[in-house]
């Protein structure tokens, strides 16, 4: 199971990257691309974990919620 957290955690880094590298480019605003890049990666991990590593369907509002908070709590903690 942690193999499949860290491949997934690891993927939807990724794609925030290349979401963020992308806006970027096409001259998006750089914390705009950031603020749209960073909620692609939560969602793609959140859907991903959900559905492969925890294989949880119940209380989907709850644990998206739970799980966004904790996904953008980690990138305030960036900025310290």
């Amino acid at each position: 199971m942690s193999f499949f957290y860290a491949f997934i955690g690891s993927l939807s880094a990724g794609l925030d990257f290349v979401v963020y590298t992308i806006l970027y480019y096409i001259d998006f605003n750089y914390i705009i691309s950031n603020i749209f890049s960073i909620n692609v990666g939560i969602c793609n991990s959140f859907i991903l974990n959900r559905s492969f590593t925890f294989k949880v369907k119940d209380k989907i509002t709850k644990r998206l919620a739970t799980f966004y908070l904790i996904g953008l709590f980690g990138f305030l903690l960036e900025d310290f």
